[in-house]
């Protein structure tokens, strides 16, 4: 029997069986969408729900609980979170995004629409190269190797440089949180932008390990799965500066240039 090495230009059948079972994966997205309620809290628009509300809801429906950083296998891509930014076992950062989100939260593609917590996928993806067809549903990542040594690490590396993966950014950097959500957001996205100030306990957190990839010296920190309402404790707009940086020095004693910014 002739065998396939990874990566190898596969044969239609075979590339059409690997597709099904990663497509598997996202049996729930129809019941998700089909579930106004659900739709409401995932499409990052303003829900209307009370923080403790949506809580409830994703309760109910049997959503999972958020990946530790422990549980997974990140390998040497981790590196420590910066001290400045931890108190009392949490650390304290910064996620530019859409308006109107301290109530509803924060969740990954995977966690909101396919009902897969980071750790799960670590134990369903069985590839790190079927990574990037199962987050973008293009073939195309079929036929390159994956950079990530395990699943959690090419997840963590393509939310980085992609987006869209089983983790959520924030950053220690005022400027890259000005910029907002997404690599190449259009300027209405950015000048709507709000900056929200989010407390993770710490084991929920890792500082990326790509560093200066935009050149916006991103100071990442991804959160698996998802950030909860109720830890989202301040928002701001995006040039609402000093007060973002007067939150910062009363809660941590942070400074300015600690937030990244020219003194």
């Amino acid at each position: 029997m002739k065998i396939v090495e990874k990566n190898q230009i596969q044969p239609p059948e075979a590339l059409r069986a690997r597709e099904k079972k990663i497509n598997q994966l996202w049996h729930e997205y129809q019941n998700i969408k089909n579930n106004p309620e659900l739709m409401k809290i995932f499409a990052r628009t303003a829900s209307g729900l009370e923080a403790s509300k949506v809580e409830e809801i994703l309760g109910k429906h049997n959503f999972p609980v958020r990946t530790r950083i422990d549980q997974i296998n990140l390998g040497n891509w981790r590196k420590p979170l910066n001290p400045k930014f931890i108190k009392d076992g949490f650390i304290y950062l910064m996620r530019g995004d859409h308006q109107g989100q301290r109530e509803d939260g924060f969740y990954s593609m995977p966690y909101g629409y396919a009902k897969l917590n980071t750790l799960q996928l670590t134990k369903k993806i069985k590839n790190p190269d079927d990574v990037g067809f199962f987050l973008y549903n293009n073939r195309k990542y079929f036929q390159t190797k994956a950079k990530g040594t395990s699943v959690a690490q090419e997840l963590a590396l393509k939310q980085t440089q992609v987006g869209g993966s089983s983790f959520i950014s924030t950053t220690t950097n005022l400027a890259t949180a000005q910029v907002g959500t997404g690599n190449q957001p259009s300027h209405s996205e950015i000048a709507n932008t709000e900056i929200y100030i989010v407390k993770i306990p710490i084991e929920y957190a890792v500082a990326s390990d790509t560093g200066n990839h935009y050149g916006l010296k991103e100071e990442e920190v991804l959160i698996p799965d998802f950030i909860s309402p109720s830890e989202i404790v301040a928002s701001f707009h995006r040039d609402d500066i000093e007060r973002i940086c007067d939150f910062y020095k009363d809660e941590l004693s942070i400074t300015k240039a600690d937030l990244g910014l020219d003194i």
